[in-house]
């Protein structure tokens, strides 16, 4: 394991305190790992109220993969909708679920079932040479309707067998119960996973809502992980003359992908990409762009597509403020992303010292005069969780 530490800086007369801040307070101490984040950041476990037995094993086999993700508004209704699909696997279909994230890294389903639904009547028919044959239907009479009842619940109602690890068994008996032949094949059966889309931006409706201020942004989303599975992004940029619809934009013509008979941009399979120095447009300020991430999921009739919702954001002019209390640095909103919220504002937040400084671009890494791209490559490595933040001094 490899430790690199990286002081960065801003160059400037009346910048004392930043500079202090940024020479000796950013003191990113950075294990190139493959670790999860802190764990004051993750789900470490989770806990299933209201019921038990069967339900509570089915809805266990829904969060478990949940533990280790961070603790967001996309994952409480990813988890919400989980829930619910593993209740709807066993018949209850009124059930009424609540994600809640408690002090110990908890995640917290509360769950009121409701009652449940069964199949009344069962046909199953033959058809070809085995339709007549007594042993068929020696076999088919002594059917359990009521062993099956949850799986068939589940594909009548999706289409699908639920999520899970189903085991076949077939075995051959002599008329004194001896085992002639046996066999059993186990099949792990995991559904499409959701996507939501994070940062930067939202519906086109609220633009001036979700401006910022520099032109290779760093593009988050969550996404269960997925065995096999390729991940593909896509930006365009809205006209209102011309287009009518995001959806219109990202069909018309991408500035990612750069070659235009590419109708995707195949990533590494992670929840943040930053926007490519090189392979793309250039996006530019005073504009309106579109996002849009899509997977491939290998099935047994093969590659399912699954893409996101799509957002829309505005790239700000430098030097203007399009929204109330909005930050203009594109060094700053980068900060923000990778240090978080709360840690952010306790430097930068409304009352401390560094409340509205905007840097003026010269920066420094060990001495070196870099530019903001670089500084940018560097966060985004903290963002993707291949160097982790070990700690942040204040002299």
């Amino acid at each position: 394991m490899s430790l690199i530490c990286c002081f960065l800086w801003v160059h400037s007369k009346d910048d004392y305190l930043f500079n202090q801040f940024l020479k000796s307070v950013i003191c990113f101490c950075l294990f190139l790992s493959f670790f999860a984040i802190a764990a004051d950041n993750i789900i470490e476990d989770y806990e299933i109220k209201g019921i038990s037995g069967e339900l509570e094993n089915n809805v266990a086999l829904y969060l478990k993969p949940l533990v280790g993700e961070k603790p967001t508004r996309s994952l409480r209704r990813y988890a919400k909708s989980q829930v619910e699909d593993s209740l709807k696997a066993l018949g209850y279909y009124s059930s009424n679920v609540t994600i809640d994230f408690n002090k110990e890294h908890e995640l917290v389903a509360t769950i009121e079932r409701g009652s449940a639904t069964r199949i009344e009547t069962l046909n199953i028919s033959v058809n070809g040479e085995a339709k007549h044959d007594p042993l068929i239907q020696q076999v088919i009479e002594s059917l359990d309707p009521s062993q099956a009842d949850a799986i068939l619940q589940s594909v009548l109602t999706t289409g699908r067998i639920a999520d899970g690890e189903y085991t076949f068994e077939i075995q051959v008996r002599s008329e004194s119960d001896q085992v002639y032949v046996s066999d059993s094949k186990t099949i792990v059966v995991q559904s499409p996973v959701s996507i939501n889309l994070e940062m930067p931006g939202g519906v086109l409706s609220d633009t001036l809502d979700n401006v910022i201020y520099s032109t290779f942004p760093i593009f988050q989303w969550f996404s269960q992980s997925c065995n096999g599975c390729e991940s593909y992004i896509r930006v365009a940029q809205y006209n209102s003359d011309v287009h009518s619809s995001l959806e219109d934009a990202i069909e018309d013509q991408r500035v990612l992908p750069f070659d235009q008979t590419e109708d995707w941009y195949l990533i590494d399979n992670i929840n943040s990409f930053q926007y490519p120095f090189s392979g793309a447009y250039p996006l530019e300020e005073g504009k309106v762009y579109g996002w849009q991430v899509m997977m491939t999921l290998p099935t047994t009739s093969g590659a399912e597509e699954m893409a996101s919702s799509i957002f829309a954001f505005k790239i700000g002019v430098a030097g203007t403020v399009e929204t109330t209390g909005a930050i203009s640095s594109p060094i700053l909103m980068t900060l923000q992303q990778a240090l978080g919220d709360d840690q952010f504002n306790a430097f930068f937040g409304s009352g401390n010292e560094l409340q509205g400084y905007t840097p003026t671009g010269q920066l420094e890494i060990n001495g070196i005069n870099v530019d903001e791209a670089m500084v940018n490559y560097l966060l985004n490595q903290i963002l993707s969780n291949t160097y982790q933040v070990q700690s942040i001094t204040v002299e």
